[in-house]
């Protein structure tokens, strides 16, 4: 291990000021700039066990450089909603994975989820919430599906309904849509079609909940799901052929777990 990287590490002086030589320092010409000292404050601890993010910002590309900067100004802007008398060091536990993702981290929405997650840590009014098995799910998630974490927000649970065709004297039946929701219609997603896979993962990782043969009592709330999804269109397809006898609509709801409330707070909020 180079020394001379290790020692670049420490943010701060025993008086609380930005070493010039240390990746702050390295980045920000003003540390004097309220924003700048509020990541000192942040991420002094954190920084001493960095050594990935210092590597890019003083032998890597230039490219790597103004990404990370970004990042940074970005973490920044968030920190500075924090008051002062709440502003606590973000646990290198949590911070170091993170800032290290920060240096190959390209889509902005990503990135976001992981700046959240940091300035949460970084207030004694938030920590509880940026627990560090966090850092894996927000690896976990595709651009939409960021999207969709936020899209979750304030929510408790979403409608959603499947189809099926049932063969005469249900001797057999075909699934046609499975637990299709309003999300296609209502988040703007880079690729709608996916959807059913997206929720699939949201629910492997504990984010949402499917209730089973549970469903909402209101009528109403699935009224746009069949309508949107073209309920009455796909009965008439596959019942005039005669090989099926009807189409089946079942009710459901995907609710959002305890655990994925958390996580929408720390990471999407």
């Amino acid at each position: 291990m180079n020394p001379e990287i290790i020692g670049a590490g420490a943010a701060l002086t025993a008086a609380g000021k930005i070493k010039e030589d240390s990746l702050l320092g390295m980045m920000y010409k003003d540390v004097m700039q309220p924003s700048v000292q509020s990541l000192g404050r942040a991420l002094g601890n954190t920084i001493e066990f960095c050594t990935t993010p210092l590597l890019l910002c003083k032998f890597g590309s230039e490219a790597a450089k103004l990404l990370y900067q970004q990042r940074m100004d970005e973490l920044a802007e968030k920190l500075m909603d924090i008051p002062k008398d709440k502003e606590i060091p973000v646990n290198p536990q949590l911070g170091v994975p993170i800032m290290d993702k920060l240096t190959y981290t390209t889509n902005d929405e990503i990135a976001d989820l992981f700046n959240s997650l940091l300035s949460k840590a970084a207030s004694s009014d938030t920590v509880n919430l940026a627990h560090p098995a966090f850092i894996q799910i927000i690896e976990r998630l595709s651009v939409d599906e960021a999207r969709i974490i936020k899209y979750l927000a304030n929510k408790d649970d979403i409608p959603c309904i499947s189809f099926r065709a049932v063969l005469p004297e249900n001797k057999g039946w075909l699934e046609i849509l499975k637990d299709a929701t309003l999300i296609q219609f209502e988040v703007e997603l880079l690729f709608p079609t996916n959807t059913s896979t997206y929720i699939d993962n949201l629910l492997g990782l504990g984010i949402l909940r499917h209730s089973g043969t549970h469903y909402k009592m209101d009528e109403g709330i699935y009224e746009p799901l069949l309508k949107l999804h073209n309920f009455d269109s796909i009965n008439i397809a596959y019942t005039q052929g005669g090989a099926y006898s009807h189409v089946e609509k079942s009710k459901a709801f995907l609710q959002v777990t305890a655990f994925g409330k958390t996580f929408i707070l720390a990471c999407a909020s």
